[in-house]
Order: structure tokens, then C-alpha cells, then sequence
């Protein structure tokens, strides 16, 4: 199996401060995928139907699933940063012991990211809880320790992005991955 180095998973809690990097990141020329759950929530209070967390579960790990693998599927041989990806939803999946649909049983064997999973830690003064985030800062917590546990089963390492001012967090995680013979 070939795992590709230029695919990066940026995972972590909610609120953790991920879109926020991502958009730094952008900014300075990376090449970036936004969180697949978020899209489809959006999607589905836009057109007033859908899967949403709070509604239909299933749905919503199927549909986070499927738009996940078609991100990583045109993302082309360049290097790429996720906001979450096929594997938060698997941990989802496992956490919640959601039924799995067998198109999406095999994902996490045949769609494989960088060896490292950068994790951004709880971190309590940026979570904040809106139209697309109904959970609370308890859930948040428990979504980060399931990463945490469940990616290292799934042949992770697992990195946590330390809580910095975005500059310095953006400098920290680029020279963290050139420390991996990753860059830009």
C-alpha cells in the first residue's frame, strides 16, 4: 500500500481552531480542503432538508463519507491540507457505533493521508457554539479524546498543534512538517 505524504489531515477538537489555520495556510500558498461536515450542514439549512448531526446521524456520516473521498479523490498528486477528512468520520463512526454502509467499510484502508494526523487540542476560549455546532464543549471534548484513541488503531501517529497566536501557530505547523520532509 502506498500512503501519500502530500495528503495532510489537520483533525482535532471542534473549536480548536482549524479553519482558522487552514485559512492562514491558504493564505501562504497551501493547497487546502475545507471540513467536509460543516459543507453538508450548511447544504442542508440552505435547502431546509438533509442529513445534519442532530437529525440523522447515519445520513450525515454517509454523507460526510462520500464528500470526504470525493475530496480526497480530486486532490490531485499535489500536497493538500484537510479540515478533518474520511478519518473523522470513521472515528465518528466508531465512537458512536453508527451503522457503517459497505461502500465505506474499506476507506480507511484504501484512502490513507499522511502517516501524522495533526490534532488541534480542546481549547476552551475559541469554542463557541452556533447554527452549524450544536454540541457543547463536553461533546467537543469527548469528539478529540476519541481521535486521540481511535487513529493510532487505525495506523496514526498523532500530533497535537500547540495553542499559539495564528502566525506563530502557522510558523509552528510549517516547520513541523518540513521536520516530516513535508513543504509547501
Amino acid at each position: 500500500m502506498v500512503i501519500p505524504a502530500h495528503r495532510i489531515a489537520l483533525s482535532g477538537c471542534s473549536g480548536g481552531g482549524k479553519p482558522t489555520l487552514l485559512a492562514e495556510l491558504a493564505r501562504r500558498g497551501w493547497a487546502t480542503v475545507a471540513e467536509p461536515g460543516r459543507r453538508i450542514v450548511r447544504a442542508a439549512q440552505a435547502g431546509g432538508a438533509g442529513a445534519t448531526p442532530w437529525g440523522d446521524m447515519p445520513g450525515f456520516i454517509a454523507r460526510v463519507l462520500d464528500l470526504a473521498r470525493a475530496d480526497y479523490e480530486q486532490a490531485g498528486d499535489g500536497l493538500v491540507v484537510f479540515d478533518r477528512s474520511l478519518l473523522d468520520a470513521l472515528v465518528w463512526h466508531r465512537r458512536t457505533a453508527t451503522p457503517l454502509a459497505p461502500a465505506h467499510e474499506r476507506l480507511a484502508e484504501t484512502h490513507r493521508y499522511a502517516p501524522t494526523v495533526w490534532l488541534t487540542p480542546p481549547w476552551r476560549a475559541q469554542f463557541e457554539q452556533d447554527a452549524e455546532r450544536r454540541h457543547g464543549w463536553a461533546e467537543a471534548v469527548a469528539e478529540f479524546e476519541a481521535l486521540e484513541h481511535h487513529l493510532p488503531q487505525m495506523g496514526y501517529a498523532v500530533r497535537r498543534i500547540p495553542q499559539l497566536p495564528l502566525k506563530d501557530r502557522a510558523d509552528w505547523f510549517e516547520a513541523a512538517l518540513s521536520q516530516e520532509g513535508v513543504a509547501a
